[in-house]
């Protein structure tokens, strides 16, 4: 009877598979409803050249600079001012020349580490391990742009249309699910300016943009848009300074601005009156009063600011925790004691408090990371 039952539970926990039309149902674009413009990742003079959900290409032959063009984007990106959490995922280098590229973009960016940044070496595994490894680490590291250096490492054969087909159909999905954008780093064949195979003829089709690095004249190497969906951007060019450091090539083509921002930096900033915090605040109030049941205004302060520290909430500093102990008090979670034991020691949490709408009163003692006070 038990192993029945644990069937049946099992069956019932499983996971409803989707049907045919449910999937169909569900990919349908709906009218009179007006669809968000993508989130930019990273722009040129205002223009988009990335935005979230969608791939690109840079090509290049052999040397002639996509490695130092793509260094510069990533050092951009993660310095912006909304910085834009960065994956580099490199197939062909190894760990040395690899932590080279990674040094070498910090250098740029003026860091000496950067927490928007991640770079793992997938040299020495195949293309079927590779493949698990790099959807594994985007869900991981959650990136707003990822870098594949050596695309054509995720497959057996650049000429199989079938592979070449799945690859790109894999950097699309990854692309919407975990919605990022993918820029990949393709060579060029040496006898003409294609991509090499049918692999990125396929990406090419299916890229936002398409951007082609080559070295011109005086040895600069020069960036300049081979597609792209939205407005293309002006060429410009770079040469190495004294430290061999890339910089841009003053007035070879105006004046280039960078922007973009990371999805953490679209998001709206805090704001405790909002019903979506309900539920937190209540969870707040019970770890400011943990360890005593009246506390000082510095105190609670305190113990709200360290909430918000351990828990990795970002923009809550002493201004905004104000903010916090105005609405506890408005809303009666937090009052004023009128028997407190002293005039500074007057803040506690209101045992006669009814609770948010739609939410249970729940002021019970919380575990773990214990308040300052």
């Amino acid at each position: 009877m038990k192993v029945v039952e644990l069937v049946e539970q099992i069956s019932k926990d499983a996971p409803v598979e989707k049907t045919l039309q449910d999937i169909i149902i569900e990919s349908l674009i709906p009218q009179g409803i007006e669809i968000p413009k993508p989130e930019i990742v990273f722009g040129i003079n205002g223009i988009p050249i990335f935005t979230k959900k969608s791939i690109s290409v840079l090509i290049g032959r052999a040397k002639s600079g996509k490695t130092t063009v793509t260094s510069w984007i990533v050092s951009q990106s993660i310095t912006a001012k909304v910085p834009v959490k960065v994956l580099w995922i490199d197939t062909e280098q190894g760990l040395y020349y690899g932590s080279r590229t990674q040094h070498w973009i910090l250098s740029m960016s003026g860091l000496s580490s950067s927490e928007y940044l991640q770079f793992y070496d997938l040299k020495i595994f195949g293309p079927t391990k590779r493949i698990e490894m790099v959807e594994e680490i985007i869900k991981m590291f959650t990136p707003d742009l990822v870098v594949i250096d050596g695309i054509r490492d995720l497959v057996f054969d650049i000429n199989n249309p079938e592979e070449a087909t799945n690859r790109t159909g894999d950097l699309m999905r990854w692309a919407e699910v975990y919605d990022c954008h993918i820029l990949n780093i393709l060579h060029q064949n040496k006898g003409n300016e294609h991509a090499r195979g049918h692999l990125g003829t396929e990406m090419i089709n299916k890229s936002e943009s398409v951007i082609k690095v080559e070295v011109g004249e005086d040895k600069l190497i020069v960036c300049s848009p081979e597609y792209t969906r939205s407005a293309p951007f002006e060429p410009f060019a770079f040469d190495r300074d004294a430290n061999g450091m890339p910089q841009i090539v003053t007035g070879f083509s105006g004046v280039i601005a960078t922007s973009g921002g990371g999805s953490a930096g679209r998001k709206k900033s805090v704001d405790p009156t909002e019903p979506s915090w309900n539920a937190a605040h209540i969870e707040i109030v019970n770890h400011a009063f943990k360890k005593k049941e009246f506390l000082k205004y510095s105190e609670l302060s305190d113990n709200i600011h360290h909430y918000a520290s351990i828990k990795g909430i970002k923009g809550v500093g002493q201004r905004k925790v104000r903010e916090f102990i105005t609405h506890y008090l408005d809303v009666g979670i937090v009052w004023e004691a009128p028997y407190a034991p002293s005039k500074t020691e007057k803040y506690q949490k209101n045992p006669k408090w009814l609770g948010f709408p739609y939410l249970p009163v729940t002021l019970t003692p919380t575990t773990g990371d214990d308040a300052p006070f």
